[in-house]
């Protein structure tokens, strides 16, 4: 497979960063929510379909409530940390990164840069994509 290219630089706090198209990843480029950033695979109902059919397969499967409700109690945690505390804790580290919070702005940069968002540049795409499919 071919891989996308890729221009490693480094940022101010010395961390390496690979951003696609060789531009670099500002905070201003940083979305209100950190869903707006995540690929379509791990959006919230994504998340949720995919712990409600874990539980529903457990069930139709084993027939055992006892393992179907320690399935069940798995996907609960698994979405209130997911969905609930990750969230959060993204909109609490953006704000105070836009405050001036150096440790906190590396924190936000380097989760985007992890699912290789591109900023504003990847919105304008999806925009894009959006209005031709109208």
């Amino acid at each position: 497979r071919a891989a996308a290219p890729h221009h490693p630089r480094r940022s101010r706090g010395g961390t390496r960063c690979c951003v696609q198209g060789g531009g670099r990843l500002a905070l201003a480029d940083a979305p209100a929510s950190v869903w707006s950033a995540k690929p379509p695979w791990c959006q919230p109902w994504t998340i949720v379909g995919s712990g409600v059919g874990a539980v529903g397969a457990t069930d139709a499967i084993f027939h055992w409530w006892l393992l179907t409700a320690a399935v069940a109690a798995a996907v609960a945690a698994w979405w209130y940390l997911f969905l609930g505390v990750y969230g959060s804790q993204y909109e609490e580290a953006l704000r105070a990164a836009r405050a001036g919070d150096k440790r906190a702005e590396e924190w936000v940069l380097g989760l985007l840069k992890s699912f290789a968002y591109e900023g504003a540049a990847q919105q304008e795409r999806a925009a894009e994509r959006s209005q031709q499919q109208r």
